[in-house]
């Protein structure tokens, strides 16, 4: 069962050294034509540390020439960047105007999403910020991309924007339409990220093994 968690993210970024002000990884970009281009991805640091948010909204990439371009959401299909000895773990896709919490409502914005899980349910995680008077606050929030077709980005929105986040059981289960009701009934009623990409996860091992050609 592949699940790529963004704790594991976070926590290979805080191990990074201090010392610079930008960290360089390995990591590639796919352009708009599709091609991988493979090089360096450059993580700036603001106060000594690297803030999680601007691996959302932009990518820094040298090639192998060393010319350094910074890329939005939208002007590449997406990157991939190497935390732990040089292994691609994080792939970061991009989306158009998903759909984001504001101070007031929701608005829609381009964004890069860390894909969590892949599947014939995917599971993406954006994180942004809002400032709300003087604070300002980090959102979680997931998204799945449905099997149906056309694949549709899904936003599963938390019950509630506090520690620990959970998710309503009734609003991630229409996705996951074929389950028998045995395996319906592990969920929970609410789930924290991890249990809702566990029980994707499971999903779609069950799936390969009980419907014909994965349609």
């Amino acid at each position: 069962m592949r699940r790529q968690l963004l704790t594991i993210l976070l926590a290979s970024i805080l191990i990074l050294p201090a010392h610079a002000s930008d960290v360089e990884k390995k990591g590639y970009i796919i352009n708009n034509n599709g091609d991988t281009i493979y090089g360096k991805i450059l993580l700036r640091k603001e106060l000594g540390a690297i803030s999680n948010i601007q691996l959302f909204t932009q990518v820094r990439f040298a090639d192998s020439t060393g010319t350094l371009n910074t890329y939005k959401p939208g002007t590449i299909k997406g990157y991939g960047i190497a935390l732990v000895n040089d292994t691609i773990l994080s792939h970061f896709i991009s989306f158009n105007n998903v759909e984001m919490q504001a101070t007031f409502g929701s608005k829609k914005e381009n964004a890069f999403m860390l894909r969590e899980l892949r599947g014939f349910v995917d599971v993406y995680h954006l994180l942004h910020s809002i400032t709300n008077g003087y604070q300002r606050y980090e959102i979680p929030e997931i998204y799945l991309l449905t099997g149906d077709e056309p694949r549709t980005l899904v936003r599963i929105k938390p019950k509630a924007l506090k520690v620990p986040t959970r998710y309503r059981r009734s609003d991630i289960l229409p996705y996951l339409k074929d389950w028998p009701e045995a395996e319906y009934s592990k969920v929970h009623d609410e789930l924290s990220p991890m249990e809702l990409m566990v029980a994707v996860a499971t999903y779609n091992e069950w799936r390969k093994t009980n419907i014909i050609n994965n349609q």
